[in-house]
């Protein structure tokens, strides 16, 4: 494992975790975003365990998020989500200057899902893995944006949304060992500005408008947890209704023991196991 630094649209560093062979592009890579309120540190175990499996793992952290949080009420900084977007772009389009869309895999968990979708809307990426991505109907995306921007023309520095988004450690995972990290560590206060949310919100609504663009031969797996409050099969169903057609291949996987996030479950294994699978199977070309 190396942890590296890219040059980000500002010029500022960012750092990102890189478990790479010595082999040039010859290998297939994994490009790995992460949920609110974590960090690249979370992903050590999935990273070193594709690493095993042969594939070159990239873990880009962003603003707002692990050491470089900067504040209680966490937002994305100055230059908001757009920032963060423009930054992702760089670091892909860098790092990968070299590479065919169709090797690389996007993973990402919950708001990290998004990040992917919007990534995928706008290049040409054959293979995306979505975990808990977020599905909110389009009633409570827009009230919960108009809760939001009344509470950022007020100044507010704490959301109401918290109440409901930052959700108890317990409900994220059933691994004690990941809840007391993400007690323990300030980097995890899971407590946002309405502006985090603005910008979450009005990225699902590019998502929710443009997700027909994504390629139309994209593979897709969507994962999620047996005891994830907010998702369960039906409703990925219908939400994949718009994209669903003969050429995109697009599965469900269902973790039976899992939460919210589980690529950090107690059986993350047998999950990473499924998508080693899932990747062993899919239409490369």
């Amino acid at each position: 494992m190396q942890i590296e630094r890219y040059i980000a649209h500002d010029g500022k560093n960012i750092e990102y975790l890189k478990y790479e062979h010595n082999n040039g592009d010859n290998c297939k890579k994994i490009v790995l975003l992460h949920g609110m309120f974590e960090s690249i540190e979370l992903y050590t175990d999935f990273a070193q365990y594709f690493f095993y499996a042969g594939y070159d793992v990239y873990i880009p952290e962003y603003r707002g998020n692990g050491k470089l949080r900067e504040k209680e009420y966490t937002d994305f900084g100055e230059d908001r989500i757009d920032g963060i977007l423009e930054d992702l772009n760089i670091f892909i389009h860098d790092i990968f200057a070299n590479v065919n869309y169709r090797d690389i895999i996007l993973i990402g968990q919950g708001i990290g899902a998004l990040l992917v979708m919007y990534l995928s809307i706008n290049n040409k990426f054959k293979n995306i893995i979505l975990s808990s991505m977020f599905m909110e109907s389009r009633i409570v995306l827009n009230m919960n944006l108009a809760i939001a921007k009344i509470e950022n023309k007020f100044n507010k520095a704490e959301s109401k949304l918290n109440s409901y988004y930052k959700l108890n450690f317990n409900k994220i995972t059933n691994d004690p060992s990941v809840i007391k990290k993400l007690k323990e560590n300030k980097e995890y206060n899971r407590l946002a500005s309405p502006k985090y949310y603005i910008d979450i919100f009005r990225l699902l609504k590019y998502i929710k408008k443009n997700m027909k663009k994504i390629r139309e031969d994209i593979n897709i797996l969507m994962v999620y947890g047996g005891s994830d409050e907010d998702i369960n099969n039906e409703k990925l169903k219908k939400y994949l209704t718009t994209i669903n057609n003969k050429l995109r291949d697009i599965k469900i996987l269902k973790n039976e023991k899992g939460r919210k996030n589980n690529l950090l479950e107690i059986n993350k294994k047998q999950v990473y196991n499924k998508i080693e699978n899932w990747l062993k199977n899919i239409k490369w070309g």
